[in-house]
């Protein structure tokens, strides 16, 4: 049933596309400049979830050739013309992609992808065809076709890579945190998950002061004006701790009820509602330590913070979670109270680190110029 109603299907619409397509020749003298490239890739585009991107790419591919046949390099126009006619462009009715045909034979209306797909499709040919006219970043687009900027990519890499690698650790150090919570049983672990989905809601404000803090903090060292940046930090900081902490009460008043959502199991509510109440007393140590890391970060450092992730998650996320899990009996509260000790050594070593770089800083550009010697 599947080689004939699916696969069959999907051959014989792509052989009608290309044989109907094929014998369509499109003649003309237009100039490859970058602004006909444009709209001739744009006219493809639109022709292929009405055509087929069988069909579009085979009309449309030969006048874009013939236009820039003058060009010594076209190779990114093709590349360009791959993306947005023979791809993304039939996203919007089964006739534009073959694939998308078979979901609408086992019952996909036939509007849907229209609907649905339309504001996707948009902002990725709107990217993609401004990418393509203008440049992007460490790919620059001339009349010789793509250039790496080298100097430029090697930078961002550099920067990029330490903060990469921080989230790759604590993702892996999240993971063996939940065996741990898992050896302590089912009812533990799912009680963990319900108070991470809740109190995930008391980080909401805290991604605005991470940003806030990077950009202001970053705009401030450009400047030189360390002092400045100083204050940025420590009002991001009072912000985001505050923040957090009245979220967290409010959460802890709604534990049990909040739990209820999600389990009718009395023993796991309870668990929830004591990590909830916990965190009311420490929730302010996870915003102070994301914000002394974008401080970090905004300095232009993003190796010490890689570092002290991985020291904090190893030696006290896991190993003080599991002493206070295990060995005091705490149970899961213990796994929270290695997360709290984690949170306050980043803020603390992060916190130091910042704060002694801008008096460093400061006292540098206090000191007065040497004059010249005669």
């Amino acid at each position: 049933h599947s080689m004939i109603g699916d696969y069959l299907t999907f051959i014989v619409l792509l052989f009608g596309l290309f044989c109907v397509a094929g014998n369509i020749c499109l003649e003309g003298d237009l100039a490859g400049t970058p602004k006909t490239n444009l709209i001739l890739l744009l006219i493809g585009t639109l022709l292929a979830s009405w055509i087929g991107t069988t069909g579009a790419s085979m009309v449309m591919i030969r006048p874009l050739l013939r236009a820039n046949q003058w060009r010594s390099r076209c190779v990114h126009t093709v590349v360009f013309f791959i993306f947005l006619v023979s791809n993304i462009g039939g996203s919007l009715t089964p006739i534009g992609d073959p694939p998308l045909l078979m979901g609408f034979m086992r019952g996909v209306p036939f509007q849907w992808t229209l609907i649905h797909m339309l504001p996707v499709m948009a902002l990725n040919v709107v990217l993609l065809l401004r990418v393509y006219r203008r440049g992007c970043g460490p790919l620059k687009l001339s009349g010789g076709g793509w250039k790496v900027d080298l100097p430029l990519m090697a930078e961002i890499v550099r920067y990029s890579l330490p903060v990469m690698f921080t989230q790759i650790f604590t993702r892996f150090t999240l993971v063996v945190n939940g065996s741990l919570i898992l050896h302590l049983g089912s009812n533990y672990y799912v009680a963990n998950s319900i108070a991470t989905q809740l109190m995930n809601y008391n980080c909401l404000p805290n991604p605005g002061f991470e940003a806030a803090t990077a950009a202001l903090v970053g705009s401030s060292v450009g400047a030189g004006d360390w002092r400045t940046a100083r204050q940025y930090a420590r009002y991001a900081a009072l912000s985001s701790m505050t923040c957090m902490t009245l979220f967290s009460i409010i959460l802890s008043v709604f534990s049990l009820p909040l739990a209820g959502l999600f389990t009718e199991t009395v023993l796991v509510k309870t668990l929830v509602s004591q990590v909830m109440l916990f965190m009311v007393f420490f929730e302010w140590s996870s915003g102070l330590s994301h914000v002394m890391t974008s401080a970090v970060q905004g300095t232009g450092d993003t190796k010490y913070p890689l570092y002290v992730t991985f020291a904090s998650d190893v030696l006290m996320r896991l190993v003080a979670g599991y002493f206070f899990a295990y060995i005091v009996g705490w149970k899961l509260v213990g796994i929270w109270a290695g997360a709290v000790l984690c949170f306050m050594f980043r803020s603390l070593r992060l916190g130091r680190r910042f704060f002694s770089v801008c008096r460093k800083k400061q006292a540098e550009l206090a000191q007065p110029a040497p004059e010249p010697q005669s």
